[in-house]
């Protein structure tokens, strides 16, 4: 009878045994949240799988997640539409929270409106937009000017070439009203009167609102089409220190070839007036003078365009800017220098220069509560 109890508790005994072990070679499960970095919100529908398989689920509605693991040293991948994707290694972990932080690179996935951005996708309004690598490729001396050619609807003309004051006109689609044809200009959010010598390297995005369907959200300053400015903003992560130099040569489309004095004095003997010959002005003593230069104080000969004005005059922009941050605040700090030679020779007061600064700080003071501070100046 003892030996039979004895061997109903070996067996009892190696039957836990054996079934610890094959619990111990299942699968693993891997439960975890998926958040927004900046926000802390639960993001929706996020694409877990295991790097290298085709195994794999996606975040509920409040953001978690559920997954079999077959081996402790697998690598989940986490990515999401506009957010940078993520790779985590399990190690043996049962719970892994993942923070997913949007992809501000890829510029083409989304645009700026009137109420904070959307994916290209779902726009309906007719919008155009540019991004900063388009608009630092052309050294110019303000922004306006850079945006000649780069965007469909956008009708750009400079009427003036004098440094300083060279800011261009823009119209999108024509003019649409009657007096002031230009569009409304906002800046991170705030109305401007110009943003044309804000400095190429400060800003993120240009986008151009043209339609009704898009301009809506401004009423009736939106009339003219809107452009809407955003600088660049820290993102989290080391800092990123990047310098900017340019120089370009600046030389006039057209300069006007007057006459020599010689050909201009012969022009002035041969004028009629009223079908009668006036009395010439120059005798042949003067066309002679005028022809060999035997007298430049009485008959002078200058091309006075190639004495007052330069075949070319120069544009330099100097730029450096710092960004980084972590998950608490977020920087990006600028300082560009601008100058600018006019066209005009023996004229000290004919250059222009500028002197711009940008900081804009991103702050999480609590899980539901952020705060930005954007200071921008500038000195001509």
């Amino acid at each position: 009878m003892r030996k039979k109890i004895f061997r109903y508790n070996l067996l009892f005994l190696l039957t836990i045994l054996c079934t610890h072990l094959s619990f111990g070679q299942q699968p693993g499960a891997v439960t975890g949240m998926v958040t927004d970095a900046q926000t802390g919100d639960p993001l929706i529908g996020v694409n877990i799988f295991i790097k290298g398989t085709t195994t794999g689920t996606i975040t509920t509605i409040d953001g978690t997640y559920s997954l079999i693991v077959p081996d402790p040293g697998s690598t989940l991948v986490f990515s999401y539409i506009g957010y940078q994707m993520k790779e985590v290694r399990v190690e043996g972990q049962t719970v892994i929270d993942v923070e997913l932080s949007l992809d501000t690179k890829s510029l083409e996935e989304v645009v700026v409106v009137g109420y904070g951005i959307q994916s290209k996708e779902s726009v309906v309004g007719s919008i155009s937009a540019i991004n900063n690598k388009t608009i630092v490729s052309i050294p110019v001396s303000n922004v306006t000017q850079s945006l000649a050619g780069k965007l469909s609807g956008v009708e750009v003309v400079q009427p003036s070439g004098e440094i300083g004051r060279d800011e261009a006109e823009i119209f999108i689609r024509g003019q649409a009203t009657y007096g002031n044809s230009q569009p409304l200009i906002v800046v991170d959010g705030i109305i401007r009167d110009g943003f044309a010598q804000i400095d190429p390297n400060e800003i993120q995005t240009v986008s151009i609102l043209k339609d009704a369907s898009a301009t809506a959200v401004y009423g009736v300053k939106g009339a003219n089409g809107v452009i809407i400015i955003t600088t660049k903003r820290g993102k989290e992560g080391k800092p990123d220190i990047s310098f900017t130099a340019q120089t370009a040569l600046t030389v006039p489309t057209r300069i006007p070839q007057p006459l020599g004095s010689f050909q201009a004095a012969m022009l002035s003997n041969l004028h009629k007036v009223g079908g009668s010959q006036v009395a010439a002005p120059f005798n042949q003593q003067d066309l002679l003078n005028f022809r060999t230069g035997a007298s430049p104080y009485t008959n002078p000969d200058y091309s006075w365009v190639d004495i007052m004005m330069k075949d070319f005059s120069t544009l330099s922009q100097y730029n450096l800017n710092v960004s980084g941050g972590t998950k608490t605040i977020k920087y990006f700090v600028s300082g560009g220098f601008m100058t600018q030679d006019g066209v005009y020779n023996y004229d000290p007061y004919t250059n222009f220069s500028r002197i711009n600064f940008r900081s804009n700080f991103d702050i999480n003071v609590t899980r539901n509560f952020s705060a930005a501070l954007s200071l921008g100046t500038r000195i001509e």
